[in-house]
């Protein structure tokens, strides 16, 4: 497995912790933020965005708004989500990177 793939991810992880920036709950609106916010090969935001579709709607929110570090509708979902909610989508980004790139061609 590459290691800048998980490098990435680790740094999703850490925005979505940190807090980011309000979005759509679709699993669209995901694909998007990854492809404008990260430096990811080809296919793998599609990937990543058909493993969001395991996240709820306000998990994708949290996701996307954390990517386009939107502090403020992160804070907002954060005051509104469950701690397993917030715990599922804290690090839906690095395990779905990880499991994403493990099915990249080379």
């Amino acid at each position: 497995m590459n290691t800048k793939y998980l490098s990435i991810g680790a740094l999703a992880l850490a925005l979505t912790a940190c807090g980011g920036g309000g979005g759509a709950s679709s699993t669209a609106a995901i694909i998007d933020v990854c492809e404008a916010q990260l430096d990811m090969p080809e296919g793998l935001c599609d990937c990543v965005g058909e493993e969001a579709k395991e996240l709820s709607a306000t998990e994708r929110k949290f996701v996307v708004a954390s990517l386009k570090q939107d502090a403020q509708e992160t804070a907002k979902l954060r005051s509104e989500m469950a701690f397993t909610e917030l715990t599922r989508a804290g690090m839906f980004f690095m395990t779905a990177t990880q499991s994403c790139s493990l099915n990249l061609p080379e």
